[in-house]
Parts: structure tokens; C-alpha cells; sequence
């Protein structure tokens, strides 16, 4: 089953979902070393809730991926389409605690772990919508957040530091996919590769839902719906 965590009113900065790598490998139902082929508006646009986000639209990407290196439920070459979050904020401005997205540039690579999506033959993030980027990981050293990483200060305790290390064994400086190092991969979480991925489904439509205490959440939209008319 897919967490989710709900956000008080009151916080100060929103929860990230922060996963333990070995579960992400064996919870996914595509884990790969991919690079985009192309990005494009999905035409499927959708409000979370958090303070602060209010009248602010996130759109979906759609992304054609072409696999590089297969971890788990894929073929060298397949091109699997991904659902990847980008935010139209109001009048250009930032967005306080945003999520976690990505920018699917052509011929970026990197290191995807998927679930379904409510639209058949597109998958997305294992945390979507949220959080993109703790289950999409650029292949690319240089990038910002691994700079603690990169110069050798980032705690080896640290739930991002077996992530990284992933990535090294992936790409080199250059940004060369390394097969040695997916190879390594498919060995040493083989045990998660063969483990059943998880019966969840990211959905890409999402509303407020207000309780009568007055306390909001973010969820998937029409889902009452459909459970009131099962009753």
C-alpha cells in the first residue's frame, strides 16, 4: 500500500516522503535507468491541497521514456510513457514548500520506480503527485542535491544516501550510463526485484475534502462519489 500523509493547517513546512530505497525497488512496478524521448502537456491538470496553494494548478507531463538499463519489469529499449507533475503557479510567482517535481528535459536520464496510474499505460512516481523526485533520481552527478553527496558530508545514515550511491554506481562524471553498475543493481536487490509490487494506483485528478471539523485533506477526485454510489 502506497502512505500517505496528511498535512496540518498549521504546519510550517509540508511532509516529505522519504523511502527506504530497498522498498521503493520491491513496492514499483517499473524500476529502470531511462532517458526522455520527449515532454509534453498531458492536458490533465489537477489542486492539491496544502496552505498556501490555493488557486495554484498543477499539470501533468506526459513523458515518453526510452529504457536504457532494465531493473525490474521492463526490456532494454521499451519506451514507457510517465506521468511527471509540473506546476503553473499564479502570475509566475514560486509557491511556498512545493512539491517535489522534476524538468523531463530531452535526452535527461534517469533512474525511474513506477507504479500505474488511473490511465491505462502511463505510470508516475511512486510518491506522486507529491514528491516526483523521491522516486524519480537524476542521473547526473552534478545535480544540486546531491552536492553533500558528491564532496563526501552527507551522513551514510541518511535515507538519501543509499540513493546516491545507486546513482554513482549508475553514471559516471560524464554522465555515461554505466551497465556494470546496473548489473550490480539487478544482483544486489534481486530479492526486491521478484517481490510483488504494490496494488496502488497514483491518481492524477485530486480535490479538497473538509471534514466537519473543519480540517482539510487532498483526495482523489470523484472517490467519494464512487464509494456512495457502491453503498
Amino acid at each position: 500500500m502506497i502512505l500517505v500523509f496528511s498535512v496540518a493547517v498549521t504546519a510550517f513546512a509540508r511532509m516529505i516522503r522519504v523511502i527506504e530505497f530497498k522498498t521503493l525497488v520491491a513496492d514499483s512496478t517499473l524500476v529502470f535507468a531511462g532517458r526522455v524521448k520527449s515532454s509534453k502537456p498531458s492536458g490533465i491538470a489537477t489542486s492539491l491541497t496544502y496552505p498556501g496553494w490555493e488557486g495554484v494548478t498543477f499539470e501533468w507531463l506526459k513523458v515518453e521514456v526510452e529504457v536504457l538499463e532494465p531493473i525490474k519489469g521492463t526490456k532494454k529499449g521499451d519506451v514507457v510513457r510517465v506521468a511527471m507533475l509540473s506546476i503553473k503557479a499564479i502570475k509566475g510567482f514560486g509557491i511556498d514548500d512545493a512539491p517535489g517535481t522534476l524538468e523531463p528535459t530531452k535526452n535527461a536520464a534517469y533512474l525511474f520506480c513506477l507504479v500505474p496510474t488511473t490511465q491505462t499505460n502511463l505510470y508516475a512516481a511512486y510518491t506522486a503527485p507529491y514528491d516526483d523526485n523521491r522516486a524519480i533520481f537524476a542521473l547526473n552527478r552534478n545535480y544540486s542535491p546531491y552536492t553533500s553527496y558528491r564532496e563526501g558530508k552527507e551522513r551514510m545514515d541518511s535515507l538519501d544516501f543509499e540513493q546516491h550511491a545507486v546513482v554513482w554506481r549508475l553514471v559516471d562524471d560524464a554522465g555515461k550510463i554505466m551497465p556494470r553498475g546496473a548489473e550490480w543493481m539487478r544482483k544486489f536487490y534481486a530479492t526486491e526485484i521478484t517481490a510483488n509490487s504494490t496494488n496502488g494506483v497514483i491518481h492524477l485528478e485530486w480535490e479538497t475534502e473538509t471534514n466537519r471539523a473543519g480540517w482539510t485533506r487532498a483526495v482523489p477526485k470523484g472517490l467519494n462519489s464512487e464509494q456512495d454510489s457502491k453503498k
